[in-house]
């Protein structure tokens, strides 16, 4: 099932974001990559996951598609994988071809663009927390019939995996970078945003409106993709603040 993210600005480790995503993480630099090393989200939660469902990587040609500072990278050749990155960051890309000693041919490269691979050069491709970052291709992609968005989908596969890949039985196609409510972001937040900001999309509307989510969260790791914490916290409290006590189930 194709997932199509477009373009935003928004706010990460309080650096303004525009365009070029990548802009950001030149100026965070060391700071992404020490938040990222340890971080709940990234190091316990995204990273485990991602490296069992690859399995057993000995021998087999991977690419690590917007690398960031090469933690993946770093763990894939300690696996046995003969291992490719790139990212469009030259500070990241510096800092994993530090991280792998150089045993690594890293690019700078950007997702949505031409890369310097053929086809059928790889057979895993690893793209971890970055696909929304491919935002001019996600918007051409979005704007073809869903047949073509489909075929294009199934030829990566193909790439990928092989031939046997089939046509699939159905599928659905997302727009969301048409959506009115999101414009294909996560959440919106301009230019000078602050904590604050969250804060405020965090606070009850009257007592019939509350919000949870991503969008009230000050901290980068408290994202809904990064698991329900962060939403079911905040529900949890307005919850408390509407369910009479009469009606709440005794604490165990």
């Amino acid at each position: 099932m194709p997932w199509l993210w477009a373009d935003a600005i928004t706010l990460c480790h309080g650096v303004c974001v525009g365009e070029d995503l990548w802009d950001a993480y030149d100026s965070m630099g060391l700071s992404f990559q020490q938040h990222a090393a340890d971080s709940a989200y990234n190091a316990h939660y995204d990273r485990p996951a991602v490296l069992a469902a690859l399995g057993p990587v000995t021998g087999r040609q991977v690419l690590d598609a917007a690398c960031g500072p090469g933690l993946y990278a770093g763990e894939l050749l300690e696996r046995g994988a003969e291992v490719t990155a790139f990212d469009a960051s030259p500070v990241m890309v510096s800092l994993a071809r530090q991280r792998t000693a150089d045993r690594v041919r890293i690019d700078r490269a950007a997702l949505g663009e031409p890369l310097p691979y053929p086809d059928s050069a790889f057979d895993l491709i690893v793209c971890a927390l970055a696909i929304h970052y491919a935002g001019r291709r996600a918007k051409e992609l979005e704007q073809q019939p869903e047949e073509a968005a489909v075929a294009a989908a199934v030829r990566i596969l193909r790439i990928m995996f092989g031939s046997a890949i089939p046509e699939p039985d159905a599928y659905r196609l997302t727009r969301w970078g048409q959506d009115p409510f999101s414009c294909g972001s996560y959440s919106y937040a301009p230019p000078g945003a602050t904590g604050e900001d969250h804060d405020l999309l965090a606070a009850p509307v009257g007592r019939r409106l509350f919000c949870a989510g991503e969008a009230t969260q000050r901290r980068p790791e408290d994202h809904d993709v990064g698991g329900l914490p962060p939403t079911s916290s905040c529900s949890s409290a307005a919850l408390q603040r509407i369910i009479p006590r009469s009606c709440r189930r005794p604490a165990s």
